[in-house]
């Protein structure tokens, strides 16, 4: 993790004397936004269950939060391979909780939680995509080594709007706003295929 502040020198030069607090917040809230949006924070997390019906707390690194589940398998406790993901369901779908067998289900009473079942004893594998907490002052470092630029342009869009400040200028805010929407939109698609460029599944079908 890197701090905030070393995507300054991407700012300042279109935004003189940009308060530091402004600037800091609006990089996050870019930041986040493209986490959001590319899905390229990614956490992979073994957990034990071990008890029925007791949530298990997921965990993530410091300044950040789970934004989605992507996907969550299960396994015995002697180990061996991985299963094929269990299905997400609502809180409020009670079926099954107290039946055996492996678990088939997995729900979220509060943010941050997550409940398997049925319940049998194993480990879970739980692939999270993260972002930014509010108060982030550090990003991952491929943030700041990757996407230096965009998460500035981002940070700019709302900048360069502040009308208070005489480095205003609306027409050029556009201009990063577009830039930076652009990018989400594709790198969302570069990153379903990684640094490794592998080809993306898709799924047959039949009619």
């Amino acid at each position: 993790m890197r701090d905030i502040i070393e995507l300054s020198p991407h700012v300042l030069p279109f935004a003189n004397n940009c308060p530091e607090p402004v600037m800091i917040q609006y990089l996050r809230e870019a930041a986040i936004t493209f986490c959001q949006r590319s899905r390229s924070w990614r956490s992979d997390q073994v957990y034990p269950l071990i008890a029925a019906m007791t949530p298990i707390s997921l965990v993530t690194c410091c300044d950040s939060v789970i934004y989605e589940i992507e996907s969550v398998r299960w396994r015995g406790e002697e180990g061996g391979e991985w299963q094929d993901p269990i299905e997400a369901a609502p809180y409020d779908d009670s079926i099954g909780y107290f039946r055996d067998g492996n678990p088939q289900y997995y729900t979220q009473q509060l943010p941050g939680q997550l409940l398997a079942y049925p319940f049998t004893p194993g480990e879970l594998r739980v692939v999270m995509y993260l972002k930014p907490d509010q108060h982030a002052d550090t990003l991952p470092d491929y943030l700041i080594e990757m996407h230096p630029q965009i998460i500035a342009a981002g940070a700019l869009a709302k900048i360069l709007m502040l009308p208070k400040y005489d480095f205003a200028n609306p027409n050029l805010a556009m201009y990063y706003l577009n830039e930076f929407n652009a990018y989400c939109d594709s790198h969302f698609r570069d990153n379903l295929r990684g640094q490794q460029r592998a080809r993306t599944r898709t799924k047959p079908s039949y009619f």
